[in-house]
């Protein structure tokens, strides 16, 4: 009988979980449609990105290209670095970590060169993370 009730408040509260889920992620799909400029797209897809990171990576996979594919447009190399930033999130997340490391480090001089110290402290956490996970605590003491 607990497994049953168990069981039961679980595929409620998933099915809670996800209608929410997608409500949100319809809303930011929306949002990004109606904006007209390149920096409301780029704010929008980085909404989209979060959003699908946690329950659709693949989605999220796509949305983080098309951050990538809007930052090259855009010609600015702060948005690149942001860009290049969630592309290594993508990849860590993907289990890619050799990539992911070589994104971090590519975005962290932007983010110290513009004093973005928000993004800068979140790459330099990723890299540490990254190192202590493939063991060379060394490199990962550094960040």
């Amino acid at each position: 009988m607990k497994r049953t009730a168990v069981l039961f408040l679980f595929c409620i509260f998933s099915n809670l979980v996800f209608s929410q889920t997608k409500r949100i992620t319809d809303s930011l799909e929306r949002r990004f449609e109606l904006a007209t400029s390149d920096t409301a797209k780029f704010n929008s897809l980085v909404d989209l990105i979060n959003a699908y990171r946690l329950g659709n990576t693949q989605k999220a996979g796509e949305k983080t290209q098309q951050l990538l594919d809007l930052s090259q447009q855009m010609d600015q190399p702060l948005y690149k670095a942001r860009a290049v930033f969630y592309l290594a999130i993508q990849k860590r997340k993907e289990g890619n970590y050799d990539t992911a490391i070589t994104l971090y480090q590519q975005a962290l001089p932007v983010f110290e060169q513009y004093n973005d110290q928000a993004n800068e402290a979140a790459a330099d956490g990723s890299l540490g993370i990254m190192y202590w996970q493939q063991e060379d605590l060394v490199l990962a003491t550094k960040y």
